[in-house]
């Protein structure tokens, strides 16, 4: 464990920290004997998961409540983080609407654009450039399957974890000629705040939630592969799911996603 912070640097910054995935990504560091800068929009929990890990680490934690929907969050926490030693950041934040595309509003749109899309650009271009330059640095930014299959109901969200997923993925091969480690862990079905209230009642929702993998599992397999694979799909049934996909058409691929949802 002191191993990694002895790699990576002092602080680790995770975009998206309040619960979930992001709640984890935080424990594991913590657990890593890094410090924590803690990024959410609800300080009341960000503030409480900060106090946990002072108490169970013995680890130092700052808390930015901060909107990645708006116009210059991103900047707004480079400069409030200058002088910590950066040495690790994961982009976990995303946000998705359920329903069909037509009803949801542009407003709507436009936050998840934001938040999916250009504060993540910001983000990794910003830390991929300060990494480079120290030659030292880790990157761990959240996929998922939706943006390896589409998803019907919640288009944009998986239209934007395949952005993240590519720009991840082809940015990691550009520093192979660096000691910065980048990857993309591509999660499928997580149990999770937002996965559970997206869950339909249904059969297939019963599946959904059976076949599930916790945030802590999750953590376990990227960390075990975190610094050798540059991308991944963790759990075996979504590995076994995506060699299954590989010899269907897209059409049929699509209509099974939707099929989950409708």
């Amino acid at each position: 464990m002191i191993e990694f912070k002895a790699k990576y640097g002092e602080w680790g910054i995770i975009f998206g920290a309040t619960d979930g995935v992001g709640k984890a990504m935080a424990r594991s560091l913590a657990e890593r004997k890094l410090n924590v800068v803690l990024i959410g929009r609800r300080t009341e929990a960000l503030e409480a998961l900060g106090k946990e890990l002072v108490e169970e680490y013995k680890i130092a934690y700052q808390v930015i409540t901060e909107d990645l929907s708006t116009d210059l969050a991103i900047e707004r926490i480079i400069e409030q983080t200058k002088g910590l030693d950066i040495g690790f950041v994961s982009y976990v934040a995303c946000l998705s609407v359920f329903g069909p595309f037509y009803e949801q509003t542009w407003e709507q749109e436009q936050q998840m654009i934001n938040i999916n899309i250009i504060s993540f650009m910001k983000y990794f271009h910003y830390y991929t450039k300060l990494f480079k330059e120290k030659n030292r640095g880790g990157i761990i930014n959240i996929g998922s399957m939706s943006g390896i299959t589409g998803a019907p109901y919640i288009a944009q969200y998986g239209a934007g974890k395949s952005f993240i997923s590519k720009m991840t993925e082809a940015v990691a091969f550009e520093m192979l000629d660096t000691n910065v480690d980048i990857m993309v862990p591509i999660l499928g079905s997580t149990i999770t705040p937002s996965f559970l209230k997206s869950l339909p009642d249904t059969e297939a929702g019963k599946a959904a939630l059976a076949a599930a993998m916790t945030p802590e599992e999750c953590m376990e397999e990227i960390f075990e592969n975190f610094g050798k694979k540059r991308s991944m799909i963790l759990g075996d049934l979504n590995r076994e799911n995506a060699k299954a996909m590989a010899n269907q058409t897209s059409d049929q691929t699509i209509e099974f996603v939707g099929n989950l949802f409708k």
